[in-house]
């Protein structure tokens, strides 16, 4: 089964894969946004929820869209109509540009906005790569109608925690992060798998995630007794 973590599955720490997308797979297709679940339509809302309970601390950049602040935009994503899609690369829709790296991890669109998510687990995140680099290709997207996109960082709750920690070191991450926020073009808003794990009702679910956030990049779990 997708969410099996004991039982017969004895070894799972060596069977389970340990790529990123494996897990945003799992938990985005196979759970928060398949519709064809009982409690779509609440996860969907408990989710753009999750996002708006992070303006205040965990939002960089602008803070609006057009003249409208990212609590209604996120409002908009909640109540409309979205269609979900995964490992988007803007050479699909703009076959001359060069880049031919990754804009979304998961894509999220609605009428009026997309939502750019780039998901970091077991790897650690950089403001260039993982920001500045992301920005270019979203803000590049053409659509018809236009839309506008918002991009989320989705990061374990240690490693956000790690950055804005050592925020007065060289190169600090979080640092750039925040000391940049007028060169930033689009929202970025910061929410972690630990928070994913509380809106989540489903206890299998959350077993899952659980026991995915205590694995290490040597891809092992942590050996509880």
């Amino acid at each position: 089964m997708i969410y099996s973590t004991d039982g017969i599955i004895s070894n799972w720490q060596d069977i389970e894969s340990y790529k990123e997308r494996n897990l945003y797979y799992k938990l985005f297709t196979g759970y928060l946004f398949n519709e064809l679940l009982p409690g779509y339509h609440q996860n969907k809302l408990s989710f753009f929820n999750l996002l708006r309970d992070q303006l205040d601390q965990n939002q960089f950049g602008p803070d609006e869209i057009n003249g409208i602040d990212l609590g209604a935009v996120l409002n908009d994503f909640a109540f409309s109509e979205i269609h979900v899609t995964f490992d988007y690369h803007l050479v699909q829709t703009d076959k001359t540009y060069k880049d031919r790296g990754e804009m979304s991890d998961i894509l999220i669109w609605c009428d009026k906005y997309f939502l750019s998510i780039e998901a970091k687990y077991l790897s650690d995140w950089t403001y260039d790569k993982d920001i500045v680099q992301v920005q270019e290709r979203i803000v590049r997207l053409k659509t018809e109608p236009p839309k506008r996109g918002i991009q989320v960082l989705l990061i374990k709750s240690e490693k956000w925690e790690n950055a804005r920690k050592h925020k007065n070191h060289l190169g600090s991450n979080f640092a750039l992060l925040k000391n940049n926020q007028d060169n930033l073009k689009i929202p970025v808003i910061i929410t972690t798998w630990e928070q994913l794990m509380g809106i989540i009702p489903e206890k299998r679910v959350q077993a899952y995630l659980m026991k995915q956030m205590k694995r290490k990049p040597n891809q092992r779990l942590i050996q509880t007794n």
